[in-house]
């Protein structure tokens, strides 16, 4: 699941670790950025799995998508809730979803294309 927020070199590295050691790795990854330094409680990682349950399950579409697989469910796993979000349709009937933050500003615009929910990210 870090795929989303750090390089594939990192991730293989840790993936070659046995299976004992892996959750070391695990660990000592997560470790370096705790913010609470003499707790084993890791905020930051608290949020980012959080973030990944919650696209599974609010993200998900009929295909074979699960919801982290998702132009809005990476955005959300990457930036989290944004402060605001608009829902529109263009004159052809799509709908346009507008992911609105604010620190650091900046927008995200995705278009359901074919009317089944899967919302792809505007580039």
């Amino acid at each position: 699941m870090l795929k989303f927020i750090e390089k594939d070199s990192v991730i293989s590295n840790m993936l070659k670790a046995n299976s004992n050691d892996y959750k070391k790795e695990l660990y000592n990854y997560w470790k370096k950025y705790n913010i609470n330094s003499h707790g084993t409680f890791n905020p930051l990682m608290e949020e980012y799995y959080s973030r990944i349950d919650y696209a599974a399950k609010t993200f998900a579409i009929f295909s074979d998508k699960s919801g982290i697989e998702t132009d809005r469910g990476e955005i959300y796993i990457q930036f989290g809730k944004p402060q605001k979000i608009e829902r529109a349709s263009t004159q052809y009937g799509k709908v346009v979803e507008t992911w609105i933050y604010e620190k650091p500003p900046r927008d995200f615009i995705f278009v359901d294309n074919d009317g089944t929910g899967n919302f792809m990210l505007r580039k």
